[in-house]
């Protein structure tokens, strides 16, 4: 197994039209597992005010303490088998709950301990990862990221003649 780090930033001028976007990584050959450990997000909430993001959030927040919201992280390249299932997503590999507090921008997750799931074996050489809003309206409506970094757990074969997988020649 490997970690693999994922890093973006943004700021206010280049943020994206959606949060949907590809890093580029080290091919990884014969990988067989893929999980989530953990995440750092510095977000920050569009004032209602902001046409950005005029959904109606103002006085909820204003009365509201703590409030949890959730964002499913979402990687394509990876196999259904390996996935959280969803009746309208089907690569979701983390839901992200994102507690917003008043003065508060930065947001730490760690899942709890999952089993491993593993898959035939696949090549990465790419990661594209989406960010959905789980409940109504887009993202990009509510959320400007300023700064992203998640780590996964990569399981893969390094000697695949031993375990059957190889092609015979």
């Amino acid at each position: 197994t490997s970690r693999l780090l994922i890093d973006n930033y943004f700021d206010e001028e280049s943020a994206p039209g959606t949060y949907d976007f590809t890093n580029e990584i080290p091919k990884i050959k014969n990988v067989i597992g893929f999980k989530y450990i953990s995440s750092t997000m510095n977000l920050n909430l569009f004032h209602p005010s902001d046409s950005k993001a005029d959904l109606g959030l103002g006085a909820y927040f204003s009365t509201t303490p703590i409030k949890t919201f959730y964002i499913d992280l979402i990687i394509d390249e990876i196999p259904y088998i390996a996935c959280k299932k969803s009746a309208s997503e089907k690569n979701i590999i983390e839901r992200i709950p994102i507690q917003f507090s008043s003065g508060r921008d930065i947001n730490y997750h760690s899942p709890i301990i999952q089993k491993d799931i593993y898959f035939y074996p696949i090549d990465l050489s790419e990661v594209n990862i989406k960010f959905k809003y789980v409940y109504d309206g887009d993202i990009k409506d509510v959320w400007l990221f300023r700064d992203i970094s998640i780590e996964f757990e990569v399981t893969y074969l390094l000697n695949e003649t031993n375990c059957g997988l190889s092609s015979s020649n």
